[in-house]
């Protein structure tokens, strides 16, 4: 028997059932992560602390979704005057032998018109400017209070996600103009009311001004980037804007990064977890698999097979094709799996002494850890031990080839 051969097949071996494991645990985190949202979530932690520097908690699934009750405005209802109707025909005929009551009835219709038509006018004159001055304010209010809602309410961000979801991705572009437009409308005397009125560094500056001067620690964020973008540009109408939109769009890159450094840490977490219970349910123990695929020549061999049958790069395996290896493998006598009421000498069976309890935890702790850190790791693992496999037959194939003659 050549040892270094067996060892060798072994380690091979067990790289393809660490493959096919972390194939499906991998799918088993992404089913996680879709079912929770936990993209999503993390962006809104993400857009919490860029938007909410110095909070000491993230929780920004709560922000985004925090709509707070507000006190609804009453209009000022005119006066109420008495109905006076315009005589109808019928009338006029009635009345023609008095034509001085007729016209008395006409004046009275026709001051009671002109009164309704005044008190309209003066409601109405200053309500659209009354009624920008009022939105104003209250982007102003909500972005002090919560500038996360009020991102995540800006049509550009709301077109991003299903209804009632929020959105796990964000693209920069969309950040910025959505940022920007809220900024130039504080900043002006009123929300924009036309298209072709755009947004300008001058109301951008005032918004932010207006931030600073409610104490929004987003406001004391910004004047920075203001600044950077005013020191090479002076004397335009709309000096800084490029410079400015260049500056929150790296700002907001920059904190990304960061979210998606949490993300995997999130991620590497459930991997951990998923994959501990993956190789309990599976009674994946690496040293019974190692004793497996090392007493029995045949499996070890059909394993080493399979190994090279899915080690072209170009051919990554599915989760679907992993469940069907993970049963080829059964088929092919690894041992997987639990049996209740199996003999104690039974891999399958659950350990009947106290060492074979440690043993068997040893073990599952290992398969857990390992299939853990991606299906990456392992897959280059079993192509650099293929790699190291001289060619030609087996020791074992090569004897059964001699018998055969």
């Amino acid at each position: 028997m050549n040892s270094l051969w067996d060892i060798l097949s072994v380690a091979i071996g067990i790289s393809f059932i660490f493959l096919v494991l972390s194939i499906l645990n991998s799918w088993i985190q992404e089913y996680v992560a879709t079912l929770f949202e936990l993209r999503a979530r993390n962006l809104a932690d993400v857009m919490q602390n860029l938007l909410e520097p110095g909070v000491t908690g993230l929780n920004g699934n709560k922000r985004a979704f925090e709509f707070a009750r507000e006190a609804a405005v009453e209009a000022n209802q005119p006066t109420a005057k008495k109905k006076v109707e315009k005589p109808n025909q019928a009338e006029v005929q009635n009345e023609a032998e008095n034509p001085n009551k007729l016209a008395e009835q006409f004046d009275e219709w026709k001051e009671s018109t002109e009164e309704a038509v005044q008190s309209v006018k003066k409601r109405f004159e200053p309500s659209l400017k009354l009624k920008q001055l009022e939105l104003q304010q209250q982007v102003l209010s909500n972005l002090v209070k919560n500038p996360v809602k009020m991102l995540y309410m800006h049509p550009i961000i709301h077109s991003l996600s299903r209804p009632d979801k929020l959105p796990d991705h964000l693209p920069g572009n969309d950040f910025t103009v959505a940022l920007l437009d809220l900024l130039d409308d504080i900043g002006r005397e009123g929300r924009k009311s036309s298209s072709s009125l755009k947004i300008t560094m001058a109301h951008i500056k005032t918004g932010i001004d207006k931030l600073v001067a409610e104490g929004s620690p987003l406001g004391n964020r910004l004047l920075p980037l203001v600044y950077s973008s005013q020191i090479h540009v002076v004397g335009k109408e709309r000096a800084g804007l490029v410079e400015f939109h260049k500056a929150v769009s790296e700002w907001y890159e920059d904190t990304v990064a960061r979210g998606s450094v949490w993300f995997k840490r999130k991620m590497q977490r459930l991997g951990i977890f998923s994959g501990l219970i993956l190789a309990i349910v599976l009674n994946a123990d690496t040293i019974g698999l190692s004793n497996a695929l090392w007493h029995n020549a045949v499996l070890r061999n059909s394993i080493v097979q399979a190994a090279e049958a899915n080690a072209n790069p170009e051919q990554v395996m599915s989760g679907e094709e992993a469940q069907q290896q993970l049963t080829d493998l059964s088929n092919f006598g690894l041992p997987i799996g639990w049996v209740i009421d199996a003999d104690p000498d039974n891999p399958r069976a659950l350990p009947s002494t106290p060492e074979g309890w440690v043993a068997k935890s040893i073990g599952l702790l290992l398969t857990g850890f390992a299939i853990s850190q991606g299906s990456q790791i392992w897959f280059d693992l079993m192509n650099r031990l293929l790699n190291l496999r001289p060619t030609g037959a087996s020791p074992e194939e090569q004897v059964s080839k001699d018998k055969s003659k």
